[in-house]
């Protein structure tokens, strides 16, 4: 969970963190983003304003994830500035596609 705050504003949102292995070339990503987007999505510790973002642990890997999301035709999300290494779906995508918030894993 992470919280943003903006003078009297507060916002929370997930970030799922992953290290991908020697198979990740191979797997269906679409399958995968969806599948950590839906257990983002599902965290009920507090409302998710801001949606869910995944992220590669380490930054200094050479894998570019928003081109994958891209490549794998997962709609309407938004990269993080010139990182290449997060994107974020906003909770209105993850609402339309999983349900109303907190969605069931």
């Amino acid at each position: 969970m992470r919280n943003y705050r903006s003078g009297f504003t507060s916002n929370w949102g997930v970030t799922i963190y992953f290290t991908p292995d020697s198979e990740f070339d191979e797997i269906d990503k679409k399958a995968l983003f969806e599948r950590m987007l839906r257990i983002g999505w599902s965290v009920n510790e507090h409302k998710i304003d801001t949606g869910v973002s995944i992220a590669l642990e380490d930054d200094d890997q050479q894998i570019n994830l928003v081109q994958m999301a891209e490549e794998a035709g997962l709609s309407d999300f938004r990269r993080a500035g010139n990182l290449t290494s997060r994107f974020t779906v906003p909770t209105r995508a993850l609402q339309d596609e999983f349900g109303d918030w907190p969605g069931r894993d």
